[in-house]
């Protein structure tokens, strides 16, 4: 799978948002000396979306990737999520990942604050949209029970 290669391929689709964080897209974390604003594109979680247990033959899967989209005030946080979310949403369904991709379903933001390091209140606004990928793997998810 490559959905956070296709995440940044898409971004990269975004002309109004790139142009609102100066081009600036960073995969798990951005350096403490980037000037905001600027996306984080964070890391993958992998799921198996309903194990089956008659014959571990459920191949439904979920894939979900936060972008952070970090600014020094919650409104341009805001507006940076707002804008990416339409944009993101009007590329859906084009991620070229190697697999049967069945729906990329774009989330409502969710926000964060996260205290300048000095003590002060100059920290950086979060406004994260969460996308997630359901999908069909190749292989069934395993299930294993354990007795206690």
């Amino acid at each position: 799978m490559k959905f956070i290669a296709d995440v940044h391929n898409a971004i990269a689709q975004c002309p109004a948002t790139l142009t609102l964080v100066s081009n600036k897209v960073y995969q798990s974390f951005a350096s403490s000396s980037v000037a905001m604003p600027y996306l984080i594109v964070g890391a993958l979680s992998d799921e198996a979306l309903s194990a089956t247990l008659s014959g571990n033959t459920d191949t439904l899967r979920k894939a979900s990737i936060p972008i952070m989209c970090v600014s020094s005030t919650v409104s341009n946080a805001a507006i940076i999520a707002d804008q990416l979310r339409v944009e993101l949403y009007n590329a859906r369904g084009i991620l070229a990942t190697g697999t049967t991709v069945l729906n990329v379903h774009i989330l409502e933001t969710s926000y964060q604050w996260d205290p300048g390091e000095d003590g002060s209140e100059n920290g950086a606004h979060i406004c994260v949209v969460n996308i997630n990928f359901f999908y069909r793997s190749t292989t069934p998810a395993p299930v294993t029970f354990t007795e206690l």
